[in-house]
């Protein structure tokens, strides 16, 4: 990202939580730089979170993009990823047809019959 932003003359500002105590001073700090949007990054934490961090998103009124769906779903303004719940809906499609020994060969409909 940090790349991107230079190359377009955007100054990027690297925020760090740590704890669920350091987002009120994050999002300050963001007000206070005049941020224009926030990128939330993928992370287990920042996913367990995911209300929090909306809910704080919106009250700064800063835009911001998140890793999952699920953020969206609970009033985010973008995802850049896919839902976790149809990753996992995916998953467990491709663990049944291992268990019923499919071959790979008739793994889609993409697949090519020999």
């Amino acid at each position: 990202m940090q790349e991107a932003a230079s190359a377009k003359g955007v100054q990027l500002h690297v925020l760090t939580a740590r704890a669920e105590t350091d987002f009120e001073s994050a999002f300050a700090s963001l007000v206070e730089l005049h941020a224009g949007a926030l990128v939330v990054a993928a992370d287990p934490f920042f996913n367990s979170r995911r209300e929090e961090l909306v809910s704080l998103a919106a009250r700064s009124a800063v835009p911001a993009i998140y890793e999952w769906r699920e953020f969206v779903d609970l009033g985010g303004l973008i995802s850049y990823g896919p839902s976790q719940t149809g990753i996992w809906h995916q998953v467990g499609a491709y663990v049944r047809r291992v268990l019923r020994a499919e071959k790979p060969r008739s793994a889609g409909p993409r697949a090519r019959q020999v």
